[in-house]
């Protein structure tokens, strides 16, 4: 897809490790994203829900959906793969499991006995390029497709501390399909409006109205991936007033218009 620097980050075809690093505010990018906890604990909020992933597991999750790691065990060691949205859709035996996880739901899954070693491989093949790279390309959808047989369980969610932000978060991302106020969210919240837009900020980095953008945007993306709606359709479905605001807003975010986005989706089916 094209400007790169206006739209939506994508990561594409990438493997790295390190030691988390806890975000400021919620993030989200356009691919798939794997993360394989070597040793420690992390812990992901998802609209105001956790979910843990610990030592030899793995957390597969659409990252367009708004996500924030927000703890990690100490010495905690972490790889994460990114994988295009794109080619997930496109791959025989791997759509199916992506559109599952279009619909917003993280899966938890268990290490294999050589993942560690398998990882560190992939890692150093994909940034070597030529025939090693075409391998583990083709290793990594043999993961996947695995990962899919397995049908894993979903990742364990659990409501978030029940403070004020996370009790919005929540309320937020289960109505962003309506027409949303500051003030109907903080009456619906028991507080005050300027209240829920500090607390909201400090906790998730960005004002509710734009975390709402942010899920409507995925559910967007989403509908256009999955659905052949009519992006009007697709406009009022996802919680915005009028096509002309869904435009301006999915440009802002993804860098192309609305069709434009779905065709490059689905070039190579």
């Amino acid at each position: 897809m094209t400007d790169k620097s206006r739209r939506q980050r994508e990561f594409g075809f990438r493997i790295w490790n390190r030691e988390p690093l806890l975000m400021d505010t919620s993030h989200h990018h356009n691919d798939i994203e794997v993360n394989v906890v070597e040793r420690g604990t992390i812990t992901y909020l998802f609209a105001g829900h956790t979910v843990h992933v610990r030592e030899r597991e793995i957390l597969v999750f659409w990252a367009a959906i708004p996500h924030r790691m927000t703890a990690c065990a100490p010495n905690t060691h972490v790889h994460w793969i990114t994988l295009p949205l794109a080619w997930m859709l496109q791959n025989y035996g791997l759509a199916n499991f992506g559109r599952e996880m279009l619909h917003g739901r993280p899966i938890l899954g268990r290490m294999q006995e050589d993942e560690v070693t398998r990882l560190h491989r992939w890692e150093g093949d994909l940034a070597s390029g030529g025939e090693q790279r075409a391998v583990a390309l083709l290793e990594l959808e043999a993961r996947m497709r695995r990962l899919a047989l397995e049908r894993t369980e979903p990742a364990r969610r659990r409501a978030a501390p029940a403070s004020k932000a996370a009790v919005i978060a929540r309320f937020v991302a289960s109505h962003f399909t309506e027409p949303l106020s500051i003030d109907a969210v903080a009456h619906h919240s028991h507080v005050h409006p300027h209240y829920a837009m500090a607390v909201f900020k400090e906790a998730f980095g960005v004002g509710i109205i734009e975390y709402a953008t942010q899920h409507r945007i995925a559910h967007a993306q989403q509908l256009l991936a999955t659905t052949d709606l009519s992006v009007l359709d697709i406009a009022l479905q996802s919680g915005f007033g009028s096509a002309s605001r869904f435009y301006e807003a999915f440009k802002q975010v993804c860098g192309v218009t609305p069709l434009a986005y779905r065709r490059e989706l689905r070039a190579n089916e």
